[in-house]
């Protein structure tokens, strides 16, 4: 009797670590899975684009020329760090998108705001250049009154 006990504890022991170890392994089966069956990467590349694409179409001065664009890329991109932070695969893809049209935006922005500058910048050569033809003109009608009050003398 005494040996059939301590056989029995020996197998329920046994069995006791062949559960453990079978519970250790599905836990990090299922860790395995999960990870490789998981979301996707957060979007950062796409992120960080939009988010360079941004600062530079505010140097360029869309806020003042162009600032719903900008808001709107702002917008966006603030909506793709939103779904980004869900963490969901579904939420990845949108917050992708959402950054890719972010970046689309701000580009935009910025080449309104360029388009807007350099038409200024036109328009202030073309106005120097009226008066520049004002100024020569009436130097030439100064010119020849001059040179015709000696003659009528």
């Amino acid at each position: 009797k005494g040996l059939d006990k301590e056989i029995l504890t020996e197998v329920l022991s046994m069995n006791n670590t062949i559960k453990s170890f079978t519970a250790g392994a599905c836990i990090l089966g299922l860790a395995s899975l999960m990870t490789a069956c998981g979301t996707p990467p957060r979007p950062v590349e796409e992120l960080t684009r939009a988010r360079t694409l941004i600062e530079q179409a505010e140097q360029a001065g869309a806020q003042e020329f162009a600032g719903a664009d900008l808001e709107r890329a702002r917008e966006k991109l603030r909506q793709a760090d939103a779904a980004a932070d869900k963490n969901k695969e579904k939420e990845m893809a949108t917050a992708r998108r959402l950054a890719q049209e972010a970046a689309s935006d701000a580009e935009f922005a910025a080449a309104t705001a360029r388009k807007v500058k350099a038409e200024q910048a036109a328009q202030e050569v073309a106005t120097s250049t009226q008066t520049l033809k004002q100024e020569s003109s009436r130097a030439v009608e100064q010119k020849e009154q001059q040179l015709q009050a000696p003659a009528q003398q």
